[in-house]
């Protein structure tokens, strides 16, 4: 009987571990599934439907969802934010919202996706060619689910949200009637300008057009005077919309776009490496002949390209991504930028903002281009711009950001130092250091102040050079900023100052605000110090000890604590005037105040 139970047990863990396997196994072919599926659509996006790349990849994916649905009958696919899940386990990931297929499902409040083992690959090719439509329409157009129901799908099914149903679907609200005549069909014209009524009589004199047997436009074609075809020739739908897609064409896409296009598309056929290499040369030349015209937009365009498809290859087995990742750093070589520089401080004309989206593809080498935008060009929403992507750049390498700060650009270096804690919190404190020995008070106040906002003891240190600052102003600055005092050399500097005897020397205003930096240090010896400035001022006292008895009683006001209360009221009591009222009134505003 034990050997039973012994055999038993052995088996039941025998059979987690071939379950465990399954399950781990079926969870791998999930997630080679879906990469493949982001990596299809990425490359739908670039290529035509009929392209061969394409067919390359939709067969590939079909073949191994397929085996897959053969082996479980069904795939699920959970949907997150940025994540598809399969049985709880995380398979696909992509956080970059712009081309994240899981987000696009997800905005639209889908939960759940199913595809069943009966799928036709005509019907997975529908469900990509809606991934793909809905991925290049703004973010505010676009509605996959709407897409998804209009389809009908017989084994691709999905799960939508109560909320999606109650807010996009509109459940309760009226229907709109309208009515049509089937007859008005036919009536109607298309209006064309000169440009293309002559492509149209371009295309109509053309070889395919005119050797088609069936076209309706045959025999010789009479033009008018002006060398255009007459547009009383009848054209059927099909015609009509084959015009109108040559004409949409021909306007949109630039010499340029096409060469981009031709260049993308000779990157994703060719796998050996020199052809490839060469290719990327000419990719380069036209990028150099893109800033030479200044067109960013394009360049953006040509850079975005190549970054997704440098992401589609792997960075350990392929040569080409070395390749590429070469050419994106000489796009941010020092010389590319000194060309940029140039631009900047010669152009007389306001910068495009194309350039800045330009400048944000390359990262934090274009940190010093950026600097030089923010100083020639004062349009205020153009620098927000600009400092938005310095805080971006600036999150990888904060040095760099710091190395454009110059004495002699004082609004750049403010709103650098106002950058600062959202790029790196505390972190970025240190930093701050460098400003103690610069000579612009403006650039030196804003440091300051950034210091005050933190209770850190390395805040205290920067604070407690600038106390001993050669400027009074600075003294008076670092005095009333310092609100947390956490480090023992800034308290010992604070009371050996207030204790000295040039200390009475001092401004009024610096003396004030030494008085309240003491008062805010909180100790003993602090009240201590405070309280010896009343009983200084006696009856004959003189014009000066009464003034520091005053900026004294000041003090002990904002301080406000208990032990500061306990010494204005020894002040009441006190045979100076001055200072009995001035002590009687300090009480009165903390009794207000509370």
């Amino acid at each position: 009987m034990p050997k039973e139970r012994e055999n038993s047990e052995i088996q039941n863990k025998k059979d987690k571990l071939e379950d465990y396997a399954a399950e781990i196994k079926e969870i791998k072919s999930a997630r080679e599934v879906v990469q493949l599926m982001a990596k299809t659509t990425s490359q739908m996006k670039i290529f035509s439907s009929d392209h061969v790349n394409i067919s390359r990849f939709t067969d590939e994916l079909f073949r191994k969802l397929k085996t897959f649905l053969e082996k479980h009958r069904s795939f699920e696919l959970g949907v997150r934010e940025f994540s598809f899940t399969h049985k709880g386990k995380t398979v696909y990931t992509d956080k970059q919202i712009k081309k994240s297929i899981p987000f696009l499902f997800y905005k639209d409040g889908v939960q759940s996706l199913f595809f069943y083992k009966d799928l036709s690959k005509d019907e997975f090719l529908d469900f990509l060619e809606i991934i793909k439509k809905e991925a290049n329409l703004p973010v505010e157009e676009s509605d996959i689910v709407i897409s998804l129901w209009e389809k009908e799908f017989v084994n691709i099914h999905h799960s939508a949200s109560d909320e999606f149903l109650e807010n996009k679907i509109g459940i309760g609200m009226k229907s709109l009637e309208y009515t049509y005549d089937p007859n008005s069909f036919s009536e109607g014209k298309i209006e064309l300008d000169k440009e293309d009524r002559k492509a149209l009589g371009d295309a109509i004199l053309s070889e395919e057009i005119a050797s088609d047997k069936d076209s309706p436009v045959s025999g010789d074609l009479e033009l008018t005077e002006d060398g255009m075809a007459p547009l009383s020739y009848a054209l059927d739908e099909a015609e009509i919309k084959r015009l109108e897609d040559m004409l949409e064409r021909n306007r949109s896409i630039t010499a340029e776009e096409e060469l981009i296009s031709l260049i993308m598309e000779m990157l994703y056929l060719e796998t050996r490496l020199a052809p490839f290499a060469d290719v990327v040369d000419a990719l380069d030349q036209c990028h150099s002949q893109l800033l030479e015209k200044e067109n960013y937009a394009l360049a953006v365009h040509l850079l975005e390209s190549v970054i997704e498809f440098r992401n589609t290859l792997s960075y350990q087995e392929d040569a080409r991504h070395k390749t590429l990742k070469t050419f994106l750093d000489r796009t941010a070589s020092s010389e590319s930028l000194a060309a940029l520089q140039k631009y900047i401080t010669e152009d007389q004309l306001l910068a495009p903002e194309s350039l800045l989206e330009y400048l944000n593809i390359l990262g934090p080498k274009s940190i010093p281009v950026l600097s030089s935008l923010y100083e020639h060009d004062t349009r205020p929403h153009y620098r927000e711009k600009v400092l938005e992507i310095l805080k971006k750049q600036g999150r990888t390498d904060i040095q760099s950001l710091m190395n454009v700060v110059q004495d002699d650009k004082p609004d750049l270096a403010k709103a650098i130092i106002s950058l600062l804690n959202d790029v790196n919190g505390k972190k970025s404190i240190q930093h701050l250091a460098a400003f103690v020995h610069y000579t612009n008070k403006d650039i030196k106040v804003e440091a300051i102040r950034a210091l005050g906002k933190h209770v850190d003891l390395t805040a205290n240190k920067i604070l407690l050079a600038f106390l001993k600052d050669d400027d009074v102003e600075m003294r008076i600055q670092a005095a009333r900023s310092c609100q947390h005092i956490c480090d023992k050399s800034l308290r010992d500097h604070i009371l050996h100052t207030v204790k000295s005897k040039t200390f009475k020397r001092l401004t009024d205003e610096e003396i004030q605000a030494y008085l309240e930096l003491l008062g805010r240090s909180q100790t003993e010896k602090a009240h201590q110090t405070l309280r010896s400035f009343l009983k200084k001022v006696g009856l004959m006292a003189g014009l000066r000890k009464k003034e520091m008895g005053l900026n004294a009683v000041a003090a002990l006001e904002s301080l406000g604590t208990s032990e500061a209360r306990v010494i204005l009221e020894e002040g009441t009591r006190m045979h100076n005037r001055r200072i009995k009222k001035a002590c009687e009134k300090s009480l009165q505003n903390l009794t207000h105040r509370h």
